[in-house]
């Protein structure tokens, strides 16, 4: 986004009271501090949440938003953008569509508008990109979790976001629907992985009653799942 583009998103959230003249300025300073965009700055220091500001760029954009913590992202989709530039530009892929005859692909972005990005991440795919906004803590997680591959990273869904923030209920506008076939094979092999007594916790540490404490604990505090202790525990036999 150019300055210009900046500063008319400050002004439009102004004209939404979503934010006021000091908060802006403040953002601004910061900005010009450390870098970054607009958006970014104005949630660090507070002004607004990740919520609101999605809410509000997907209606005055009308771009389609996402939970990412409700996608089941595929090998294949995500490797087509590389780790480097997902991280660069915060931005992670989502699905291929096919529109017209043309092959599209979805990309979830916390600044939809950064054009730049959008023309690398065309001509690197060769895929007419079709952005979809999500929130940064969401995408931050997302490229740790796959790119990196830490099994047991949780994507936040927006919903326990909206109540910790205590703002009303955020209605999604668009949710890249996962195909039927995806659905049901995530379904079995969740089925499978809980089915498996090697993956339960309580048979795979009951020699180590310290390690097994330490699992309870996250799974109370809602750190981990069950289910991504299981995943990781997978991953980590494979190798």
């Amino acid at each position: 986004m150019s300055s210009g583009d900046k500063k008319r998103l400050g002004e439009m959230l102004i004209e939404k009271g979503l934010i006021d003249e000091i908060q802006l300025k403040g953002a601004i300073s910061r900005q010009q501090s450390w870098g970054g965009r607009l958006g970014a700055n104005l949630v660090a220091m507070g002004h607004i949440s990740e919520l609101t500001l999605l809410k509000f760029l997907s209606s005055q954009l009308k771009y389609p938003a996402s939970d990412l913590s409700r996608i089941v992202f595929t090998q294949p989709v995500f490797t087509l953008i590389t780790k480097d530039v997902a991280k660069k530009h915060n931005v992670i892929p989502i699905e291929i569509r096919e529109a017209g005859g043309k092959k599209q692909l979805y990309v979830a972005m916390s600044d939809p508008t950064d054009f730049a990005a959008l023309d690398e991440l065309s001509f690197s795919t060769g895929y007419k990109i079709v952005p979809v906004i999500s929130t940064k803590s969401q995408i931050d997680s997302a490229i740790y979790k796959y790119y990196e591959e830490k099994g047991w990273v949780r994507i936040e869904p927006l919903k326990e976001l909206e109540q910790k923030s205590g703002e009303e209920k955020f209605e999604i506008i668009h949710e890249v629907p996962l195909k039927e076939q995806e659905q049901e094979e995530e379904k079995k092999k969740t089925l499978a992985v809980k089915s498996s007594p090697q993956n339960d916790p309580e048979v795979v540490t009951k020699k180590s009653p310290e390690l097994l404490a330490l699992i309870r604990v996250l799974i109370k505090k809602e750190m981990i799942t069950k289910d991504e202790y299981s995943k990781e525990l997978n991953f980590l036999k494979k190798q």
